[in-house]
């Protein structure tokens, strides 16, 4: 019994210092994102298990780091690749956004990532640009679950949708339920475009509403 009182503390005292080491890390973390220092927090391997106090920030802020420098153009798809794997490992592992004075921004993190997946996919061809899209796609379906209403996820979401709609689109312009599905995104897009007109994202939402209806003027009987 002795014995395996004593493993038993070891064993405690062991998990007490990855966590000591994990907050540490995320305070070292936090000064060098404070100071612009990117390129530093993207080199750091972080090795955190999912149980691990603060591991959710550390993916957080190296998935921000990494969205930065791709934003910026440095090597974008090494970045954008960076941020998405860490930002959504950091949406993941975060259960509570707002902790007293801490907010984590659960808005600007999956607007982040959304953008990520959507300049993978403008930086790829064929399968794997198809690929980003269905990731994108599931998102801002989760975006939109978790902040509802939220003009980014509701923009990203039938950006992608869209997307994936351009093949059938040229394919089978008289396809009926091609119809209904562009009809459906002028639909979405057209219900918030008054709240979208006076926010950051009105030349999106013009842009993307134009498109679709371009779209659709070329598809044969689709009133």
């Amino acid at each position: 019994m002795k014995k395996l009182f004593q493993v038993t503390l070891w064993f405690t005292f062991l998990v007490s210092l990855i966590a000591c080491g994990s907050i540490s890390e995320l305070k070292n973390l936090k000064s060098e994102h404070e100071k612009g220092h990117y390129e530093t927090i993207v080199k750091t391997d972080i090795k955190c298990k999912a149980s691990d106090k603060a591991c959710n920030q550390l993916h957080l802020i190296k998935g921000d780091a990494c969205y930065r420098l791709g934003k910026q153009g440095k090597e974008p798809i090494k970045h954008f690749d960076c941020a998405i794997v860490h930002l959504d490992k950091g949406i993941k592992l975060t259960s509570k956004w707002k902790l007293g004075d801490l907010n984590l921004k659960q808005d600007q993190t999956y607007e982040n990532l959304s953008e990520s997946l959507r300049e993978r996919q403008d930086l790829s061809k064929g399968s794997e640009a198809e690929n980003f899209t269905r990731r994108l796609l599931e998102t801002s379906e989760n975006f939109e679950k978790a902040l509802p209403g939220n003009l980014a996820a509701l923009y990203f979401n039938n950006s992608a949708k869209f997307t994936l709609l351009r093949g059938p689109i040229l394919s089978a312009p008289g396809d009926t339920q091609v119809c209904a599905a562009v009809n459906h995104i002028i639909s979405n897009l057209k219900a918030v475009s008054v709240k979208a007109a006076s926010s950051k994202y009105a030349a999106n939402y013009s842009r993307l509403i134009a498109d679709v209806e371009g779209a659709k003027s070329g598809l044969e009987n689709c009133p």
